[in-house]
């Protein structure tokens, strides 16, 4: 359990560092116009990370979220969409 606790937060980390990185890529795209197009497809799997972890929170604070969240992972495994961002996988 204890090793679960630490691969949580060592993906929360992670999540946060590209997030930040990701911020800081889109000011300079967008402001200064640099970047490569690399970079830019980089970022954009972080922001899909972002959403797939927005469209999991009404479900964590729903009572029973502990039934529901695990029967949303097992529905999505079926019809093969990933709901874990990258750094959970």
């Amino acid at each position: 359990m204890k090793n679960k606790f630490k691969n949580f937060f060592r993906g929360m980390a992670k999540e946060g560092k590209e997030t930040k990185e990701m911020l800081f890529f889109f000011k300079g795209h967008f402001l200064e116009k640099r970047g490569s197009l690399e970079e830019m497809k980089k970022h954009i799997i972080q922001v899909k990370d972002i959403l797939r972890m927005v469209f999991l929170i009404p479900f964590l604070v729903l009572p029973g979220s502990a039934i529901v969240i695990p029967m949303l992972f097992k529905i999505a495994r079926k019809l093969k969409v990933e709901l874990r961002p990258d750094s959970f996988r």
